[in-house]
């Protein structure tokens, strides 16, 4: 490890998936005093977290359910760990918001936030929670592939969580007035040439990061476009959304000033289901057909943006396939994951904020976007889903787009690499020059 990390207490680990970031910690972890460890990670980390612990023989405790059950997990477990026996706890990034009283309360050895972008935010409730409550903790470790994906800005609250030394700054905003600038389009934080060399220099310096590139284990990616045609009459209706903020269904007519609200219909308008009101097949006959043709036999992980997508793919393909959203148990979605990998010629259909950290479904070489994430870094989290760094097959990203629609201004900003503020204010501006 770099220099800063020779202490063993404070650490930043940005390490691309699949190249052992949750081995190296757990064997970290064997190196220190630590004996109570709490692990923060989204919930689709979680199971790769109970694996690997479980094959190092270490010790460890969900704490998952009512605030209640999680007190009496920690209590009944937490006052018993040794010098010669650790005890891990698994929370869900999210679970200060029914244990928060009961995790900040209790006097951890370490703590770990994994996927650590979580807390890049300084606003988000979420980031003021695990700095105000564990900043103390003698042992505290984030860990990241992507921990910057969208703004060199990102890094101050997560490395603040581990040091404010690292960046020599305790306080966002000053950090921000320090290194960034504004441009002329108001859009955005830019940092700036001089800010960019010393955030490089200082992660140089006190993290540990390593990417798949550096050790020759990036696979290459295909990416395959399928365009669909909208059939006249949806393109009326689309034309309409666009162009008049109007949404003229069968029985009623939809009237909006604002642009988010057309976006939303005419991406629900592309998809094929707007207000209960079945439009067109056009993109479920798309994916039909490459799933029963060049993907016949093959595994594929299919990502749609809107649940009332996820549910007409899984009820009109036809191959075998479970679904994961935002309203499944996290049980459930580790029960999913383990069934596409042990089930052959399955078909997993997924909202991409269910899987787009720590889920291992590498069994599958291919992914079909029916609709695409707006965010980059949920862009590029999906995408890595299904890579297998001890595999060179080449990864096939598929996506299908409704031609002259906004899924192709998507698909060109994410392909700019613009942030989500910066690509959605490209789309809601070319809804306002149609209606001028």
């Amino acid at each position: 490890m770099m220099r800063y990390q020779l202490n063993y207490d404070k650490w930043a680990l940005f390490v691309h998936m699949r190249l052992g970031k949750t081995l190296t910690t757990i064997r970290w972890a064997k190196l220190t005093d630590a004996r109570r460890i709490l692990v923060a990670a989204p919930y689709s980390a979680l199971l790769g977290w109970e694996e690997t612990l479980t094959e190092e023989n270490e010790s460890w405790f969900p704490l998952y359910g009512t605030p209640k059950q999680v007190a009496a997990v920690i209590e009944n477990s937490a006052p018993f760990a040794t010098e010669s026996k650790r005890e891990w706890y698994l929370v869900n990034h999210q679970g200060y918001q029914r244990e928060g009283s009961t995790l900040a309360c209790f006097r951890w050895d370490a703590v770990i936030i994994d996927e650590s972008t979580v807390i890049k935010s300084p606003k988000a409730n979420v980031t003021k929670f695990w700095l105000k409550h564990f900043t103390g903790v003698k042992y505290r470790g984030i860990l990241s592939g992507t921990p910057a994906p969208e703004n060199e800005l990102e890094y101050h609250e997560q490395l603040r969580f581990v040091d404010p030394e690292i960046l020599k700054s305790d306080r966002y905003y000053n950090f921000r007035f320090k290194h960034f600038m504004q441009p002329t389009s108001g859009i955005g934080w830019h940092c700036t040439r001089k800010g960019r060399k010393f955030i490089a220099k200082r992660l140089s310096e006190y993290c540990f990061t390593l990417q798949r590139s550096d050790v020759g284990m990036e696979p290459t990616r295909e990416y395959v476009v399928r365009s669909v045609e909208l059939p006249p009459s949806v393109r009326k209706l689309y034309d309409t959304a666009t162009d008049e903020l109007i949404l003229e269904l069968q029985h009623e007519t939809k009237k909006t000033i604002w642009d988010m609200v057309a976006y939303n219909w005419m991406r629900q308008i592309i998809a094929g289901d707007v207000e209960g009101q079945r439009l067109h097949s056009v993109k479920i006959d798309e994916l039909n057909a490459l799933l029963n043709g060049e993907l016949k036999g093959e595994r594929v992980v299919v990502w749609c943006h809107y649940k009332v997508e996820l549910k007409r793919v899984s009820e009109e393909i036809h191959r075998e396939n479970k679904t994961v959203s935002g309203s499944i148990p996290p049980a459930k979605r580790n029960d999913a994951e383990r069934w596409f990998r042990a089930t052959e010629n399955s078909v997993l259909v997924c909202q991409p904020q269910c899987y787009r950290h720590g889920a291992n479904l590498s069994c599958a070489k291919t992914a079909i976007y029916y609709s695409s994430p707006t965010g980059l870094e949920t862009r590029l989290q999906t995408e890595d889903r299904i890579l297998d760094v001890s595999d060179s097959t080449p990864l096939l990203i598929i996506d299908i787009v409704a031609k002259d629609t906004v899924d192709e201004s998507i698909r060109k900003g994410l392909k700019k690499k613009l942030n989500r503020q910066e690509l959605m204010r490209s789309v809601i501006d070319s809804i306002k020059q149609g209606n001028k």
